[in-house]
Protein backbone atom coordinates (compact mmCIF):
# COMPACT_ATOMS: atom_id res chain seq x y z
CA UNK A 1 0.00 0.00 0.00
CA UNK A 2 2.37 2.57 1.07
CA UNK A 3 4.75 1.47 -2.18
CA UNK A 4 1.38 1.97 -4.35
CA UNK A 5 1.63 5.98 -2.47
CA UNK A 6 4.86 6.96 -3.39
CA UNK A 7 4.50 5.56 -7.01
CA UNK A 8 1.49 7.74 -7.12
CA UNK A 9 2.99 10.36 -5.56
CA UNK A 10 5.77 10.63 -8.13
CA UNK A 11 3.95 10.38 -11.06
CA UNK A 12 1.55 13.19 -9.51
CA UNK A 13 4.89 15.22 -9.53
CA UNK A 14 6.23 14.17 -13.09
CA UNK A 15 2.74 15.13 -14.53
CA UNK A 16 3.22 18.74 -12.64
CA UNK A 17 6.72 19.42 -13.69
CA UNK A 18 5.72 18.54 -17.13
CA UNK A 19 3.31 20.88 -17.27
CA UNK A 20 5.63 23.83 -15.80
CA UNK A 21 7.54 23.43 -18.64
CA UNK A 22 5.47 22.90 -20.96
CA UNK A 23 3.93 26.65 -19.73
CA UNK A 24 7.81 27.76 -19.56
CA UNK A 25 8.34 26.82 -23.02
CA UNK A 26 4.63 28.69 -24.04
CA UNK A 27 5.75 31.60 -22.13
CA UNK A 28 9.24 31.85 -24.13
CA UNK A 29 7.45 31.75 -27.43
CA UNK A 30 5.20 34.27 -26.52
CA UNK A 31 8.28 36.84 -25.16
CA UNK A 32 9.97 35.43 -28.33
CA UNK A 33 7.14 36.23 -30.74
CA UNK A 34 7.02 39.74 -28.50
CA UNK A 35 10.54 40.52 -29.06
CA UNK A 36 9.87 39.79 -32.80
CA UNK A 37 7.31 42.17 -33.19
CA UNK A 38 8.93 44.88 -31.21
CA UNK A 39 11.54 44.60 -33.37
CA UNK A 40 9.22 44.74 -36.78
CA UNK A 41 7.81 48.74 -34.58
CA UNK A 42 11.22 49.69 -33.80
CA UNK A 43 12.06 49.11 -37.73
CA UNK A 44 8.85 50.93 -38.24
CA UNK A 45 9.29 53.75 -36.45
CA UNK A 46 13.13 54.12 -37.01
CA UNK A 47 11.56 54.25 -40.79
CA UNK A 48 9.27 56.77 -39.93
CA UNK A 49 11.80 59.28 -38.39
CA UNK A 50 14.08 58.42 -40.92
CA UNK A 51 11.33 60.04 -43.36
CA UNK A 52 10.35 62.50 -41.15
CA UNK A 53 13.31 64.33 -39.83
CA UNK A 54 13.60 65.15 -43.19
CA UNK A 55 10.64 66.73 -43.81
CA UNK A 56 10.70 68.49 -41.06
CA UNK A 57 14.05 69.71 -41.60
CA UNK A 58 13.04 71.41 -44.90
CA UNK A 59 10.11 72.96 -43.91
CA UNK A 60 11.37 74.34 -40.42
CA UNK A 61 14.21 75.79 -42.53
CA UNK A 62 12.52 77.37 -45.40
CA UNK A 63 10.69 78.69 -42.83
CA UNK A 64 13.21 80.57 -40.98
CA UNK A 65 14.01 81.89 -44.21
CA UNK A 66 10.94 83.20 -45.39
CA UNK A 67 10.55 85.38 -41.86
CA UNK A 68 14.13 86.31 -42.02
CA UNK A 69 13.45 87.51 -45.84
CA UNK A 70 10.53 89.57 -44.50
CA UNK A 71 12.72 91.32 -42.40
CA UNK A 72 15.20 92.11 -44.71
CA UNK A 73 12.91 93.74 -47.05
CA UNK A 74 10.90 95.61 -44.74
CA UNK A 75 12.05 99.40 -44.63
CA UNK A 76 10.82 99.52 -41.35
CA UNK A 77 13.67 97.79 -40.13
CA UNK A 78 17.28 99.30 -39.49
CA UNK A 79 20.49 98.02 -41.08
CA UNK A 80 21.49 96.37 -37.93
CA UNK A 81 19.10 93.79 -38.09
CA UNK A 82 18.77 93.28 -41.75
CA UNK A 83 22.66 92.10 -41.11
CA UNK A 84 21.51 89.86 -37.99
CA UNK A 85 18.52 88.68 -40.26
CA UNK A 86 20.59 88.15 -43.58
CA UNK A 87 23.08 85.87 -41.18
CA UNK A 88 20.24 83.87 -40.14
CA UNK A 89 19.23 83.49 -43.13
CA UNK A 90 22.34 82.18 -44.83
CA UNK A 91 22.58 79.35 -41.61
CA UNK A 92 19.10 78.27 -42.25
CA UNK A 93 19.83 77.19 -45.85
CA UNK A 94 19.11 73.07 -45.68
CA UNK A 95 22.61 72.02 -46.25
CA UNK A 96 23.77 73.98 -43.13
CA UNK A 97 21.47 70.89 -41.10
CA UNK A 98 23.42 68.33 -43.28
CA UNK A 99 23.85 64.92 -40.72
CA UNK A 100 26.27 62.52 -43.38
CA UNK A 101 25.04 59.58 -41.68
CA UNK A 102 25.22 57.70 -44.87
CA UNK A 103 21.05 56.73 -45.15
CA UNK A 104 19.12 60.02 -45.63
CA UNK A 105 21.67 62.31 -46.13
CA UNK A 106 24.43 61.24 -48.69
CA UNK A 107 27.02 63.18 -50.50
CA UNK A 108 24.65 63.14 -53.50
CA UNK A 109 21.77 64.56 -51.23
CA UNK A 110 24.21 67.34 -49.85
CA UNK A 111 24.97 68.32 -53.64
CA UNK A 112 21.00 68.66 -53.81
CA UNK A 113 20.49 70.81 -51.50
CA UNK A 114 23.34 72.96 -52.52
CA UNK A 115 21.53 73.17 -55.26
CA UNK A 116 18.40 73.99 -53.85
CA UNK A 117 20.30 76.59 -52.01
CA UNK A 118 21.57 78.15 -55.30
CA UNK A 119 18.09 78.26 -56.96
CA UNK A 120 16.23 79.55 -53.89
CA UNK A 121 18.91 82.78 -53.52
CA UNK A 122 18.84 83.69 -56.88
CA UNK A 123 15.33 84.17 -57.04
CA UNK A 124 14.51 85.69 -53.94
CA UNK A 125 17.98 88.17 -54.65
CA UNK A 126 16.32 89.46 -57.37
CA UNK A 127 13.56 91.11 -55.70
CA UNK A 128 16.10 93.58 -54.74
CA UNK A 129 18.62 93.46 -57.60
CA UNK A 130 15.63 94.96 -59.53
CA UNK A 131 15.28 98.04 -57.17
CA UNK A 132 18.80 99.15 -57.15
CA UNK A 133 21.72 100.31 -58.91
CA UNK A 134 24.63 98.80 -58.11
CA UNK A 135 27.13 101.21 -59.53
CA UNK A 136 25.32 104.58 -57.00
CA UNK A 137 24.84 102.66 -53.97
CA UNK A 138 27.21 103.39 -51.42
CA UNK A 139 27.93 102.11 -47.86
CA UNK A 140 27.67 105.81 -46.19
CA UNK A 141 23.75 106.22 -46.88
CA UNK A 142 22.19 103.49 -44.32
CA UNK A 143 19.00 104.96 -43.76
CA UNK A 144 16.52 102.17 -44.56
CA UNK A 145 13.44 104.29 -45.36
CA UNK A 146 14.92 106.18 -48.00
CA UNK A 147 17.50 103.36 -48.99
CA UNK A 148 16.37 100.45 -48.13
CA UNK A 149 16.94 97.93 -51.16
CA UNK A 150 20.49 99.08 -51.22
CA UNK A 151 20.97 98.13 -47.09
CA UNK A 152 19.03 94.88 -47.99
CA UNK A 153 21.88 94.35 -50.97
CA UNK A 154 24.57 95.40 -48.14
CA UNK A 155 22.95 92.92 -45.60
CA UNK A 156 22.97 90.17 -48.01
CA UNK A 157 26.24 90.17 -48.78
CA UNK A 158 27.59 90.70 -45.32
CA UNK A 159 25.75 87.43 -44.55
CA UNK A 160 27.45 85.22 -47.15
CA UNK A 161 30.11 83.42 -45.05
CA UNK A 162 28.22 82.17 -41.97
CA UNK A 163 28.30 78.59 -41.04
CA UNK A 164 25.71 77.29 -38.48
CA UNK A 165 26.94 75.60 -35.59
CA UNK A 166 25.04 72.90 -36.28
CA UNK A 167 27.53 71.71 -39.12
CA UNK A 168 30.30 72.64 -37.04
CA UNK A 169 29.30 69.91 -34.44
CA UNK A 170 29.12 67.23 -37.48
CA UNK A 171 31.76 68.42 -38.74
CA UNK A 172 33.93 67.96 -35.88
CA UNK A 173 31.73 64.91 -34.34
CA UNK A 174 31.00 62.75 -37.63
CA UNK A 175 33.71 64.19 -40.11
CA UNK A 176 34.28 63.50 -43.52
CA UNK A 177 33.45 66.70 -45.34
CA UNK A 178 34.80 70.04 -45.78
CA UNK A 179 32.02 72.97 -43.92
CA UNK A 180 30.55 74.88 -46.94
CA UNK A 181 29.20 78.34 -46.24
CA UNK A 182 26.62 80.01 -49.31
CA UNK A 183 30.17 82.70 -49.67
CA UNK A 184 32.47 79.35 -50.07
CA UNK A 185 29.98 77.63 -52.87
CA UNK A 186 29.86 81.43 -54.67
CA UNK A 187 33.13 82.15 -55.10
CA UNK A 188 34.58 78.76 -55.43
CA UNK A 189 32.38 79.01 -58.84
CA UNK A 190 33.25 82.19 -59.81
CA UNK A 191 37.31 81.03 -59.08
CA UNK A 192 36.30 77.64 -60.93
CA UNK A 193 35.00 79.38 -63.72
CA UNK A 194 38.14 81.33 -64.23
CA UNK A 195 40.40 79.41 -63.98
CA UNK A 196 38.53 76.57 -66.26
CA UNK A 197 37.53 73.80 -64.17
CA UNK A 198 34.52 72.27 -64.78
CA UNK A 199 31.67 73.13 -62.38
CA UNK A 200 28.94 70.95 -60.91
CA UNK A 201 25.31 71.32 -61.04
CA UNK A 202 24.80 73.68 -58.68
CA UNK A 203 27.58 75.71 -59.40
CA UNK A 204 26.40 77.24 -62.69
CA UNK A 205 23.38 77.82 -60.99
CA UNK A 206 25.48 80.66 -59.54
CA UNK A 207 27.00 81.74 -62.78
CA UNK A 208 23.51 81.88 -65.35
CA UNK A 209 23.04 84.53 -66.83
CA UNK A 210 22.38 87.64 -64.92
CA UNK A 211 23.34 85.37 -61.51
CA UNK A 212 26.88 85.69 -62.35
CA UNK A 213 27.06 89.52 -62.06
CA UNK A 214 24.53 89.68 -59.03
CA UNK A 215 27.33 87.41 -57.63
CA UNK A 216 30.42 89.77 -58.45
CA UNK A 217 28.56 92.76 -57.15
CA UNK A 218 27.46 91.36 -53.72
CA UNK A 219 31.19 90.52 -53.44
CA UNK A 220 31.88 94.48 -54.64
CA UNK A 221 29.37 95.48 -51.93
CA UNK A 222 31.14 93.46 -49.47
CA UNK A 223 34.51 94.67 -49.94
CA UNK A 224 32.97 98.25 -48.82
CA UNK A 225 30.30 97.32 -46.31
CA UNK A 226 32.93 95.73 -43.91
CA UNK A 227 35.23 98.62 -44.79
CA UNK A 228 32.65 101.00 -43.66
CA UNK A 229 31.77 98.85 -40.61
CA UNK A 230 35.99 98.90 -40.11
CA UNK A 231 36.21 102.80 -40.18
CA UNK A 232 33.00 103.02 -38.04
CA UNK A 233 35.04 101.07 -35.14
CA UNK A 234 38.07 102.59 -35.89
CA UNK A 235 36.95 106.60 -36.44
CA UNK A 236 35.83 109.07 -34.89
CA UNK A 237 31.70 109.76 -36.05
CA UNK A 238 31.24 112.71 -38.35
CA UNK A 239 28.63 113.96 -35.73
CA UNK A 240 31.45 114.13 -33.42
CA UNK A 241 34.15 116.27 -35.67
CA UNK A 242 34.34 120.12 -35.84
CA UNK A 243 32.55 122.57 -37.67
CA UNK A 244 35.09 122.63 -40.24
CA UNK A 245 35.17 119.19 -40.98
CA UNK A 246 31.34 118.44 -41.25
CA UNK A 247 31.70 121.52 -43.95
CA UNK A 248 34.03 120.18 -45.71
CA UNK A 249 32.34 116.26 -45.73
CA UNK A 250 29.29 118.28 -46.67
CA UNK A 251 30.82 120.14 -49.48
CA UNK A 252 32.84 116.65 -50.56
CA UNK A 253 29.46 114.69 -50.84
CA UNK A 254 27.35 117.65 -53.04
CA UNK A 255 30.37 117.65 -55.23
CA UNK A 256 30.39 114.37 -55.64
CA UNK A 257 33.50 114.36 -54.27
CA UNK A 258 35.41 117.18 -56.51
CA UNK A 259 36.04 119.26 -53.75
CA UNK A 260 36.24 119.63 -50.20
CA UNK A 261 36.95 116.10 -47.86
CA UNK A 262 35.88 113.60 -45.35
CA UNK A 263 38.57 114.33 -42.93
CA UNK A 264 38.09 112.23 -39.38
CA UNK A 265 40.39 111.56 -36.28
CA UNK A 266 41.54 108.19 -35.45
CA UNK A 267 40.36 106.44 -32.10
CA UNK A 268 41.94 103.06 -33.31
CA UNK A 269 44.92 103.84 -30.65
CA UNK A 270 42.67 104.71 -27.88
CA UNK A 271 40.75 101.44 -28.57
CA UNK A 272 40.22 98.37 -26.11
CA UNK A 273 41.96 95.15 -27.33
CA UNK A 274 38.20 93.69 -28.43
CA UNK A 275 37.52 96.35 -30.56
CA UNK A 276 40.81 96.64 -32.15
CA UNK A 277 40.61 92.59 -33.16
CA UNK A 278 36.82 93.44 -34.15
CA UNK A 279 38.67 96.34 -36.72
CA UNK A 280 41.32 93.80 -38.36
CA UNK A 281 39.14 90.99 -38.62
CA UNK A 282 36.78 93.09 -40.26
CA UNK A 283 39.99 94.38 -42.84
CA UNK A 284 41.27 91.50 -42.89
CA UNK A 285 38.05 89.90 -44.13
CA UNK A 286 37.59 92.99 -46.70
CA UNK A 287 41.47 91.79 -48.15
CA UNK A 288 40.15 88.71 -48.76
CA UNK A 289 37.21 89.53 -50.87
CA UNK A 290 39.43 91.56 -52.78
CA UNK A 291 42.05 89.03 -53.29
CA UNK A 292 38.66 86.88 -54.78
CA UNK A 293 37.52 89.14 -57.13
CA UNK A 294 41.05 89.88 -58.13
CA UNK A 295 41.10 86.50 -58.91
CA UNK A 296 38.52 86.63 -61.19
CA UNK A 297 40.08 89.22 -62.96
CA UNK A 298 37.21 91.80 -61.96
CA UNK A 299 39.37 95.38 -60.16
CA UNK A 300 36.76 96.64 -57.50
CA UNK A 301 36.39 100.30 -56.51
CA UNK A 302 36.81 101.63 -52.95
CA UNK A 303 33.72 104.15 -52.39
CA UNK A 304 35.00 107.34 -52.95
CA UNK A 305 33.82 108.49 -49.69
CA UNK A 306 35.66 105.91 -47.49
CA UNK A 307 38.45 106.43 -49.86
CA UNK A 308 38.32 109.92 -48.65
CA UNK A 309 38.26 109.01 -45.16
CA UNK A 310 41.21 106.94 -45.55
CA UNK A 311 43.04 109.28 -47.48
CA UNK A 312 43.24 111.75 -44.50
CA UNK A 313 44.49 108.99 -42.11
CA UNK A 314 48.04 110.41 -41.19
CA UNK A 315 50.10 106.77 -41.83
CA UNK A 316 53.26 108.60 -42.21
CA UNK A 317 55.34 107.01 -39.05
CA UNK A 318 53.90 103.86 -39.13
CA UNK A 319 57.04 102.22 -39.55
CA UNK A 320 57.37 103.29 -36.24
CA UNK A 321 55.01 102.18 -34.67
CA UNK A 322 55.98 99.70 -31.73
CA UNK A 323 52.42 98.53 -30.95
CA UNK A 324 51.19 95.00 -33.06
CA UNK A 325 47.72 95.93 -33.51
CA UNK A 326 48.08 99.32 -34.60
CA UNK A 327 51.10 98.86 -37.06
CA UNK A 328 48.42 95.85 -38.63
CA UNK A 329 46.28 98.90 -38.89
CA UNK A 330 48.37 101.21 -40.49
CA UNK A 331 49.68 98.94 -42.46
CA UNK A 332 45.95 98.15 -44.19
CA UNK A 333 45.07 101.89 -44.16
CA UNK A 334 48.19 102.40 -46.62
CA UNK A 335 46.90 99.40 -48.76
CA UNK A 336 43.78 101.20 -49.03
CA UNK A 337 45.23 104.56 -49.61
CA UNK A 338 47.83 103.30 -52.74
CA UNK A 339 44.00 102.29 -54.29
Amino acid sequence: MAKNLIISTLVLCTLASCSKVKKMEDLTQQMADTTSKMSVTTNIMNDTTANMYPQIRTKESEDTRSKKMKIILDDNVAFGEKIAAAAVYYQSFEFQFWTNNGTYDTVEVRDKLFLDAMNEFYKRICDIWDNIDPTEISPINTKQTKYNFDMAFYSMSLGMHFINHHQEHIHSTVGGFNKKSFYDLMTSALQKEARGIELTEYEHVALAGVNREISIELLKARYNMIIALAIKSSMESIDDATIGKKAKALLFKLSGGRVGAITLDSKFEQSNESTQRDVLEKLDGAQMTRDVLLSIDEDVELDKNLKSILDNVDTENSDKVENANLRRFMDHVKVLQSL
